[in-house]
């Protein structure tokens, strides 16, 4: 089975479509600019996206599970990702990941704050980081 993401004219004709993960997309969001986007999916990988020229500029690896969940920051500076595998990865533009934390069910719901998680901490993130994580959990 060929896995592919389509990308439409809001008008209706088909603009382009990409390949390259090997298993079900459960996430795409597109980069404050519009010029490319991320997608998440069971293959376990994120892949970044370019809308025009080559269409895939770099696939990043690290979680163990399928990734159900990416989003850029407000200002398209790092992206963030979620897994089955109850991990949150903050990767930088760079194609590196910045700090993972495990996720535990005491926190659904919860606004995340500076205590330490699971071994991992939070603590030396800015506040407005620790906002953005939190709409997420």
């Amino acid at each position: 089975m060929i896995i592919t993401i389509k990308l439409w004219s809001i008008a209706g004709p088909l603009i382009r479509t990409f390949t390259g993960h090997d298993r079900y997309v459960y996430s795409v969001n597109f980069s404050p600019d519009g010029s490319s986007f991320i997608s998440g999916s069971r293959d376990s990988t994120i892949k970044l996206w370019s809308i025009a020229g080559r269409p895939l500029i770099k696939t990043f690896t690290g979680h163990t599970e399928t990734v159900s969940s990416v989003n850029f920051s407000p200002d398209g500076s790092f992206f963030i990702s979620g897994s089955w595998d109850r991990t949150i990865k903050l990767w930088a533009p760079s194609h590196k990941v910045l700090r993972t934390n495990l996720i535990k069910s005491a926190l659904k719901g919860k606004k995340v704050t500076r205590r330490t998680t699971n071994s991992k901490t939070f603590r030396d993130l800015p506040p407005e980081l620790l906002n953005y994580i939190s709409e997420y959990l």
